[in-house]
């Protein structure tokens, strides 16, 4: 299946992409941080189209990974999900 290629534009903000094939793209993000606005053309048909649009924030620097969760920390719940069979099947708690 032949999928035809995403066109869009930069709204708001100072980023810009570069095409890498039809469907894949590079994008550039401003020198400063804060906000752009995208839009994408996904796909149409006749009169109907469809698109997207999303709001991206760029940052001055990436944040630290996650310290590890210790799961016998108090407040950490112990319950789980479980389905069973029986009249309570797929109710939380179990």
């Amino acid at each position: 299946m032949t999928f035809p290629p995403i066109t869009g534009m930069i709204v708001e903000g100072e980023a810009g992409w570069k095409m890498i094939t039809r469907r894949i793209v590079t994008f550039h993000a401003p020198p400063e941080p804060g906000l752009t606005r995208i839009r994408l053309n996904i796909v149409s048909q006749s009169d109907v189209r469809c698109e997207a649009e999303a709001m991206l924030t760029i940052a001055q620097e990436l944040l630290p990974p996650p310290k590890a969760r210790d799961n016998n920390a108090p407040g950490n719940s112990s319950l789980h999900f479980s389905a069973r069979s029986g009249a309570n099947s797929g109710a939380f708690p179990p």
